[in-house]
């Protein structure tokens, strides 16, 4: 059985603000005012290294919502300890990743050392899952909307030219083109939409409404018909 490693990240990954950064800024990334390093944990594959930070006391929705995206680890002082996935670090493997010896409770670690297993498996689905998710277009689920995993595209193996948003907008052109009417309007709407000129931002949220208002007329087809039989 593989036993831990516990590591604590070199505080040259802290900027002046105290924010993580590692390629670019995390703001979603734990970060402790108090000291220059975050406690954690690596386990790798065959590309990447994964640094799954360690937190006091997890967010309770989380836990409640989206227990897979946790490895609860309690002890009697914090109760509501454990590692938090959506904060991975993703580092590739041929990168000299600067961490130091980290130390956890005694009792944590053998908890953790029984459940290796578990929290790699954990730590595949939650990474293929966000993967299928950008891949797929459209907004990301609640438990993948606030990931640290959209800083590390490139190490996950998604394009840097941002998948999700790409798809979106080509989803929503083709509606227009398929279901709308052929007229200024329509055009007008293709042609906001293609505007690299305008923020993704803005852009994304018109593809949206013309996505949602889309599948909102599809059900209300379907329903329609089921009340006809």
């Amino acid at each position: 059985m593989q036993r831990p490693i516990i590591v604590q990240l070199n505080g040259k990954y802290f900027n002046e603000d105290n924010e993580l950064v590692i390629n670019q800024p995390i703001p979603e990334a734990l970060k402790k005012r108090e000291r220059p390093y975050v406690e954690g944990t690596l386990i790798a594959d065959d590309n990447n290294t994964y640094f799954v930070p360690f937190r006091s006391k997890l967010n309770s929705k989380l836990v409640r919502e989206f227990p897979e995206l946790v490895l609860e680890l309690p002890t009697a002082n914090k109760p509501q300890a454990g590692l938090d996935l959506t904060k991975l670090l993703v580092v590739r493997n041929d990168i000299n990743f600067k961490v130091s010896r980290g130390y956890i409770n005694y009792d944590q670690y053998k908890e953790l050392t029984k459940r290796q297993e578990e929290l790699l498996t954990k730590i595949e689905n939650f990474v293929n899952g966000y993967k299928k998710e950008v891949s797929r277009g459209g907004p990301l689920n609640s438990q993948y909307r606030y990931t640290t995993l959209k800083y590390f595209h490139k190490e996950l193996g998604l394009d840097a030219i941002k998948i999700h948003e790409s798809k979106r907008l080509n989803e929503a052109r083709k509606i227009i083109k398929t279901i709308y009417a052929h007229d200024a309007t329509s055009n007008d709407a293709i042609k906001y939409l293609s505007n690299s000129k305008i923020p993704m931002s803005q852009r994304l949220k018109v593809a949206d409404k013309i996505i949602a208002a889309q599948k909102s007329q599809t059900k209300l087809i379907h329903k329609k018909k089921s009340l006809e039989r």
